[in-house]
């Protein structure tokens, strides 16, 4: 099944489940907020400790788009 508006599920933790198998198979993981939204979505605030950091990681976000509204 492919997301689509109007879609509905049981319980949030059901739609949870189908995002996570349908994002998997698309490529990308995801993360919960208000929404659930694509693991890549936004950017990583800077930390008051990124001075004292020897090697930072990479940056993984990008503001992806992917996301899934529940609504009751």
């Amino acid at each position: 099944m492919v997301p689509k508006v109007g879609l509905e599920f049981e319980t949030e933790e059901d739609a949870y489940k189908f995002y996570k198998t349908y994002a998997k198979k698309a490529g990308y993981g995801i993360r919960r907020n208000r929404v659930f939204v694509c693991a890549c979505e936004g950017h990583r605030v800077s930390d008051k400790r990124d001075d004292v950091v020897k090697q930072q990681r990479p940056e993984t976000r990008f503001s992806c788009k992917a996301k899934l509204g529940v609504f009751s």
